[in-house]
């Protein structure tokens, strides 16, 4: 599909109708072999353009983040030193309502409730870690399943102190897990950092919606307002796409500022299980400055 043809497919962000257009000329000029052809690929004018128009279509939000230990490494995701803003923009938010009931209505998360009905019927479950132990022999046993044994999916190094964050366990009917989500925690904003499922059959029962949910009712509890995702929308799958436009992400331009104060409290403890259910469904530029965006990306 070129650039032009992209451009007339709906990406169901009614608001950024050029994100799509945008991600298929980044696809390009990456996929392009050779120095010569991706600068070639780089300079197409509707390429260029796409990429314009999605820096004038998305909404400018602000996250203020904290100087301490996890809004510093949320803050190092975007690269706001950098004179470019593509990784910066688009990036994904979503934005937290008072309750999780609140998260699944409407017909907009209808997919989210049917998927969760799927993964809780077919007896998938989730939790919060009680210890790093358990922690530690979820990563491993998903990591394995994954096919990258002793790779652990989580890490502890965050380069500027111990971090706050939420681990949250996917589990099969046999309480084997499949599936986790890590999240960094700055006070009300979040960054989500993973979120996988192993490749067994639990990944084709809606498992990453569940998944989903949980994690962002642990994240309401603890009075989280905004979560972000790590990584440029341009570079995302069309998959992951996909998944975030029917859970309720938008992109957005994330412009990092400092918050008034920093927030030490929690700061190095993983965060607590919660005695909490998901709600039950309802049923009711430059174009010179391309071909380096290109391959900073």
């Amino acid at each position: 599909m070129s650039v032009a043809e992209a451009a007339r497919t709906s990406s169901d962000w009614s608001d950024v109708p050029s994100l799509e257009a945008a991600v298929q000329y980044v696809t390009q000029v990456r996929s392009a072999a050779g120095t010569a052809e991706k600068l070639h690929t780089a300079a197409s004018r509707s390429g260029v353009r796409a990429l314009l128009q999605l820096a004038s279509e998305l909404p400018r939000v602000e996250a203020p983040l904290s100087r301490d230990a996890g809004g510093t490494l949320i803050r190092g995701w975007f690269r706001p030193g950098r004179l470019l803003p593509w990784d910066r923009a688009p990036v994904a938010l979503l934005q937290l309502p008072a309750t999780s009931a609140n998260h699944l209505s409407g017909r907009s998360k209808q997919a989210l409730r049917t998927n969760i009905t799927r993964a809780t019927a077919a007896g998938l479950s989730c939790d919060v870690p009680v210890d790093e132990a358990e922690r530690v022999d979820a990563d491993r046993a998903i990591s394995a399943l994954r096919g990258h044994p002793g790779v652990p999916l989580l890490h502890d190094v965050a380069g500027g102190g111990p971090v706050a964050r939420l681990v949250v366990v996917l589990r099969d009917p046999t309480g084997q897990p499949v599936g986790l989500s890590e999240t960094v925690l700055d006070g009300e904003w979040a960054g989500l950092r993973t979120m996988v499922v192993a490749p067994t059959r639990s990944e084709k029962l809606g498992a990453r919606y569940l998944l989903h949910a949980r994690t962002v009712a642990e994240l309401i509890d603890r009075s989280v307002t905004s979560v972000t995702v790590s990584g440029s929308m341009l570079l995302s799958s069309p998959g992951t796409r996909y998944f975030q436009r029917r859970t309720g992400f938008r992109p957005v331009w994330l412009q990092p500022v400092d918050r008034a104060q920093g927030i030490a409290a929690g700061a190095g403890q993983l965060a607590g299980p919660r005695d909490h259910a998901v709600p039950a469904p309802r049923t009711a530029m430059d174009a010179t400055d391309v071909p380096r965006v290109s391959a900073q990306v």
